[in-house]
């Protein structure tokens, strides 16, 4: 995931490009994978709650950080159709969801994760090695 930070010319050209509906929906099919930490096919309210509060993690924050979760959490749902009434959120929701919203946008691929970040967090749009690291990390400061 990611990579639209850096300067080579390869990945200059990959970030300008506008994102196709494929691409929007890999990257939330990732997004959606790194919340379902017990590979049941879908996030719980709790689990999207963990995620996002580990990926925006900012200490200075405090109790206003807790009502920011909350409401992007909230939104999550809403804009997976769920109108809470539901405890659990399908990938198939999730992805339709937001491919519905960021789609229409015509974003690049730089714009996407930006927006990507800005909806989720930084565990959204970080590789793989560094997400594996950053969940090792936080299994051992939690134990």
């Amino acid at each position: 995931m990611g990579g639209c930070s850096s300067h080579e010319d390869n990945e200059k050209k990959e970030c300008t490009k506008h994102a196709t509906l494929k691409e929007i929906r890999n990257r939330l099919a990732t997004i959606f994978d790194r919340m379902d930490v017990n590979g049941e096919g879908q996030v719980s309210y709790g689990q999207a709650m963990k995620f996002i509060r580990l990926s925006r993690r900012d200490i200075s924050k405090g109790k206003e950080q807790d009502a920011e979760i909350t409401q992007a959490v909230k939104k999550m749902f809403a804009c997976a159709k769920t109108n809470g009434c539901r405890e659990h959120i399908t990938e198939d929701e999730f992805i339709a969801g937001y491919a519905n919203v960021l789609y229409p946008q015509n974003l690049t691929m730089m714009q996407l994760d930006n927006q990507l970040y800005k909806l989720f967090g930084r565990l959204a749009v970080i590789d793989d090695v560094t997400f594996e690291k950053a969940k090792s990390a936080h299994r051992v400061a939690s134990i």
